[in-house]
């Protein structure tokens, strides 16, 4: 494993702040040309880490990397509160059509024939967006 990607909880932020490799690796422990994996028997290392009481050998997380399209689905989101926030007649439209959708959502997800009769009435099955 290179790297990992997440979103931009604080958690994660907060373990991998405090279980990031530190040192640099070595140049033979980067990934051979060759396209092989590395495998290694994950008993052997918890047992002598449980032996040698090597705990911090087991928390070393690969280079963190957050998730870019989660980052700018925040800015946007934020984005559209403050404008709304300075809009009070938009938002007004805004939070009623969005109430009208999130009932029609909801009636979709949970009635098999109320979602078939949209996919026949509409021509396409309806997509319910979801909250990050």
């Amino acid at each position: 494993m290179t790297a990992c990607v997440t979103d931009n909880g604080s958690n994660f932020v907060k373990a991998f702040k405090e279980h990031q490799q530190r040192q640099v690796e070595s140049e033979e422990d980067e990934v051979d040309g060759d396209g092989e994996a590395d495998f290694t028997d994950l008993h052997s290392v918890l047992a002598a880490a449980r032996d040698d009481n090597a705990r911090d050998r087991l928390c070393v997380l690969p280079p963190h990397h957050r998730c870019a399209a989660h980052t700018l689905n925040l800015i946007a989101n934020n984005e559209v509160d403050n404008w709304l926030s300075s809009n009070v007649e938009s938002k007004a439209v805004y939070c009623s059509a969005t109430a009208k959708c999130s009932a029609l959502w909801t009636k979709a997800s949970r009635s098999t024939v109320a979602s078939e009769f949209l996919e026949e009435v509409s021509g396409r099955k309806l997509i319910v967006p979801t909250v990050l």
